[in-house]
Protein backbone atom coordinates (compact mmCIF):
# COMPACT_ATOMS: atom_id res chain seq x y z
CA UNK A 1 0.00 0.00 0.00
CA UNK A 2 2.78 2.28 0.78
CA UNK A 3 4.62 2.01 -2.87
CA UNK A 4 1.26 2.75 -4.26
CA UNK A 5 0.85 6.14 -2.46
CA UNK A 6 4.69 6.33 -3.34
CA UNK A 7 3.99 6.03 -6.94
CA UNK A 8 1.36 8.10 -7.11
CA UNK A 9 3.04 10.72 -5.55
CA UNK A 10 5.92 10.85 -8.16
CA UNK A 11 3.04 10.57 -10.22
CA UNK A 12 1.85 13.61 -9.45
CA UNK A 13 4.80 15.95 -8.85
CA UNK A 14 6.05 14.92 -12.98
CA UNK A 15 2.46 15.58 -14.06
CA UNK A 16 2.51 18.85 -11.59
CA UNK A 17 6.07 19.62 -13.65
CA UNK A 18 5.12 19.10 -17.05
CA UNK A 19 1.91 21.31 -16.63
CA UNK A 20 3.77 24.22 -15.36
CA UNK A 21 6.60 24.02 -17.30
CA UNK A 22 4.12 24.20 -20.34
CA UNK A 23 1.23 26.56 -19.39
CA UNK A 24 3.56 29.47 -19.69
CA UNK A 25 5.97 28.38 -22.67
CA UNK A 26 5.32 30.66 -24.80
CA UNK A 27 6.76 32.55 -27.78
CA UNK A 28 6.70 36.42 -28.25
CA UNK A 29 8.15 38.11 -31.86
CA UNK A 30 8.79 41.37 -31.72
CA UNK A 31 10.99 43.99 -33.97
CA UNK A 32 12.94 40.81 -35.29
CA UNK A 33 13.40 39.43 -31.69
CA UNK A 34 12.15 36.36 -30.74
CA UNK A 35 11.27 36.14 -26.93
CA UNK A 36 10.94 32.43 -25.42
CA UNK A 37 11.27 29.88 -21.88
CA UNK A 38 10.62 33.20 -19.98
CA UNK A 39 10.82 32.54 -16.35
CA UNK A 40 11.26 34.00 -13.11
CA UNK A 41 12.63 31.67 -10.38
CA UNK A 42 10.14 31.20 -7.40
CA UNK A 43 11.14 32.55 -4.28
CA UNK A 44 11.68 31.13 -1.05
CA UNK A 45 11.24 31.91 2.65
CA UNK A 46 10.77 35.89 2.12
CA UNK A 47 14.11 36.03 -0.16
CA UNK A 48 15.26 39.82 -1.60
CA UNK A 49 16.21 38.27 -4.59
CA UNK A 50 15.72 36.39 -7.39
CA UNK A 51 16.97 34.95 -10.86
CA UNK A 52 15.30 35.33 -14.54
CA UNK A 53 15.86 33.17 -17.70
CA UNK A 54 15.17 33.56 -21.10
CA UNK A 55 16.42 32.70 -24.68
CA UNK A 56 16.51 36.07 -27.02
CA UNK A 57 16.98 35.40 -30.51
CA UNK A 58 17.95 38.02 -33.27
CA UNK A 59 16.17 36.97 -36.64
CA UNK A 60 17.51 40.33 -37.88
CA UNK A 61 20.19 41.09 -40.51
CA UNK A 62 21.99 43.59 -38.13
CA UNK A 63 23.51 42.72 -34.13
CA UNK A 64 21.46 44.28 -31.45
CA UNK A 65 22.38 45.17 -27.94
CA UNK A 66 20.50 45.10 -24.92
CA UNK A 67 21.13 47.63 -22.76
CA UNK A 68 19.42 47.84 -19.95
CA UNK A 69 16.41 45.60 -17.51
CA UNK A 70 13.62 47.18 -15.16
CA UNK A 71 11.10 45.57 -13.58
CA UNK A 72 8.71 48.05 -10.69
CA UNK A 73 8.98 44.93 -8.44
CA UNK A 74 12.23 44.90 -7.69
CA UNK A 75 14.42 47.85 -6.57
CA UNK A 76 17.15 46.73 -9.01
CA UNK A 77 17.37 44.85 -12.18
CA UNK A 78 20.66 43.50 -13.47
CA UNK A 79 21.84 42.04 -16.16
CA UNK A 80 24.44 39.30 -14.67
CA UNK A 81 26.71 36.82 -15.81
CA UNK A 82 28.85 33.82 -14.21
CA UNK A 83 32.66 33.32 -14.72
CA UNK A 84 35.03 31.20 -13.80
CA UNK A 85 38.52 32.50 -12.27
CA UNK A 86 41.46 30.26 -10.80
CA UNK A 87 38.69 27.82 -10.39
CA UNK A 88 35.84 29.78 -8.58
CA UNK A 89 33.07 30.61 -9.92
CA UNK A 90 31.96 34.00 -9.95
CA UNK A 91 28.90 36.48 -10.47
CA UNK A 92 29.37 39.96 -12.35
CA UNK A 93 27.53 42.44 -12.77
CA UNK A 94 27.07 43.63 -16.91
CA UNK A 95 26.79 47.13 -16.66
CA UNK A 96 26.96 47.46 -20.51
CA UNK A 97 25.00 45.22 -21.81
CA UNK A 98 24.95 42.67 -23.73
CA UNK A 99 25.45 42.37 -28.20
CA UNK A 100 23.17 39.34 -29.43
CA UNK A 101 24.85 38.83 -32.83
CA UNK A 102 22.63 38.87 -35.93
CA UNK A 103 20.65 35.77 -36.55
CA UNK A 104 21.79 33.96 -33.27
CA UNK A 105 20.20 33.23 -29.76
CA UNK A 106 21.62 34.51 -26.22
CA UNK A 107 20.32 31.85 -24.07
CA UNK A 108 20.28 33.07 -20.60
CA UNK A 109 20.71 30.10 -18.10
CA UNK A 110 22.04 29.17 -14.55
CA UNK A 111 25.69 29.63 -14.74
CA UNK A 112 25.50 31.61 -17.56
CA UNK A 113 24.08 35.18 -18.50
CA UNK A 114 21.15 36.17 -15.97
CA UNK A 115 18.94 38.42 -15.03
CA UNK A 116 18.90 39.14 -11.31
CA UNK A 117 15.94 41.00 -9.81
CA UNK A 118 17.44 42.56 -6.42
CA UNK A 119 15.67 44.12 -3.41
CA UNK A 120 12.05 42.64 -4.47
CA UNK A 121 9.49 44.82 -3.13
CA UNK A 122 6.75 42.25 -2.72
CA UNK A 123 6.15 39.05 -2.61
CA UNK A 124 6.12 36.93 -6.06
CA UNK A 125 3.56 34.26 -6.66
CA UNK A 126 4.16 31.35 -8.45
CA UNK A 127 2.36 30.94 -11.50
CA UNK A 128 1.78 34.78 -11.84
CA UNK A 129 2.99 36.98 -14.28
CA UNK A 130 5.41 40.43 -13.96
CA UNK A 131 6.16 43.04 -16.37
CA UNK A 132 9.98 43.17 -17.25
CA UNK A 133 11.06 46.55 -19.34
CA UNK A 134 14.13 45.73 -21.82
CA UNK A 135 15.50 48.55 -23.63
CA UNK A 136 17.38 47.15 -26.64
CA UNK A 137 19.73 49.62 -29.26
CA UNK A 138 18.00 48.81 -32.09
CA UNK A 139 14.39 47.47 -30.99
CA UNK A 140 13.47 50.29 -28.24
CA UNK A 141 11.34 48.96 -25.26
CA UNK A 142 10.11 46.12 -25.20
CA UNK A 143 7.75 44.82 -22.31
CA UNK A 144 7.51 41.33 -21.39
CA UNK A 145 5.10 39.45 -19.24
CA UNK A 146 7.68 37.38 -17.25
CA UNK A 147 6.23 34.25 -15.10
CA UNK A 148 7.32 32.91 -11.97
CA UNK A 149 7.93 29.45 -12.32
CA UNK A 150 7.87 26.84 -9.09
CA UNK A 151 11.17 24.78 -8.54
CA UNK A 152 10.38 21.01 -7.75
CA UNK A 153 12.57 19.36 -5.32
CA UNK A 154 12.35 15.58 -5.18
CA UNK A 155 13.81 15.26 -1.82
CA UNK A 156 15.29 11.64 -1.72
CA UNK A 157 14.59 9.51 1.86
CA UNK A 158 18.28 9.02 3.86
CA UNK A 159 18.97 6.03 4.58
CA UNK A 160 19.50 4.81 7.91
CA UNK A 161 21.79 2.27 8.68
CA UNK A 162 22.83 1.42 12.12
CA UNK A 163 26.43 -0.29 12.88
Amino acid sequence: MLLFQYIYKILFLVILFIISSTCFSETISIKGLVFSDLKINEVFANQKITSGYLTIENTNKKDEHLIHLVSHFSEKTELHNMTVENDIMKMKHVDKGITIKANSKLIFRQGGFHIMFIKLLKPLKVMNKYKVRFTFQNAGTILLDMPVKAKINIIKKKKHSHH
